[in-house]
């Protein structure tokens, strides 16, 4: 499925091969009655090729794609809404998920940090898998909120594809938030 926004194209999966490599590490690595909140139902990609094993959640604002992630996930709790306002108010809160897989278009920022303020029930070990295609557009658009906020209103080149300050942003930022509920 092809989705535009703001002049761009954007394609689910558009690096599968390399997100599926990622998530297969993590998933070897947990015990089969693991829990996996998947913050973005997509084309399922995902799901079928490394989730489809353990149980969990996922969320999309789409219609069509929790139409299909119902069907194609019964064991699973599958929702349609805004997965930052979920996160932050608690979906699925009783939980201890072993995974959080953010696989976000742009930022997954906003979605982690609003994890990490919500109240939930924490799992010992929480992996969090966060696809970043902000920096792809960082040039010409606006700063990340979550990451930037005293950039508000600033545009066109805020970073200017500047890795090193962004990247020295999110690990200040992951901390800071994994921190609200003594995480590292």
């Amino acid at each position: 499925r092809v989705a535009r926004r703001a002049g761009a194209v954007k394609r689910d999966n558009s690096i599968g091969s390399a997100k599926v490599a990622a998530r297969q590490r993590i998933a070897a690595q947990l015990a089969p009655d693991a829990w996996v909140l998947e913050a973005f139902a997509g084309e399922g990609l995902l799901y079928d090729a490394v989730w489809r094993p353990f149980l969990g959640a996922t969320i999309d604002r789409d219609e069509t794609k929790v139409q299909r992630a119902a069907k194609r996930r019964p064991r699973w709790a599958v929702y349609r809404c805004d997965a930052a306002k979920a996160l932050r108010h608690g979906f699925m809160r009783h939980v201890p998920f072993q995974v959080l897989d953010l696989d976000a278009y742009g930022s997954p920022w906003p979605f982690f940090m609003a994890w990490c303020e919500s109240e939930r029930r924490r799992a010992p070990a929480t992996h969090v898998i966060c696809t970043d295609g902000y920096m792809a557009r960082a040039s010409v658009g606006s700063p990340d909120r979550a990451l930037f906020p005293e950039a508000a209103g600033k545009r066109d080149g805020f970073l200017s594809q500047d890795n090193l300050t962004y990247l020295a942003r999110v690990h200040e930022k992951v901390r800071q938030w994994a921190g609200l509920f003594g995480g590292r």
